[in-house]
């Protein structure tokens, strides 16, 4: 349940970053279409590391989860 957490969260966090809705360009009604002011380049960097590094430890979490019981049998047909 956390990996899936931290991925949606991870996913999320770069879109809004990506999207910068907070954005205004005086050249183009598009706020994805704005440069980042350099002021704010920092700001945006970390929270793009952050943002991978989020979907990354989601994923692995997500790819060592155990089985959930009563989920599938391994071979079809074979009840446990």
């Amino acid at each position: 349940m956390a990996g899936i957490l931290l991925l949606v969260a991870g996913v999320a966090l770069g879109l809004l970053i990506l999207l910068q809705p907070w954005a205004s360009c005086p050249d183009d009604d598009a706020p994805a279409a704005c440069p980042v002011p350099p002021s704010q380049v920092p700001i945006h960097l970390a929270a793009l590391t952050a943002s991978g590094a989020a979907m990354v430890a989601g994923g692995a979490l997500v790819l060592r989860a155990p089985p959930r019981a009563g989920g599938r049998s391994p071979e079809p047909g074979t009840h446990r």
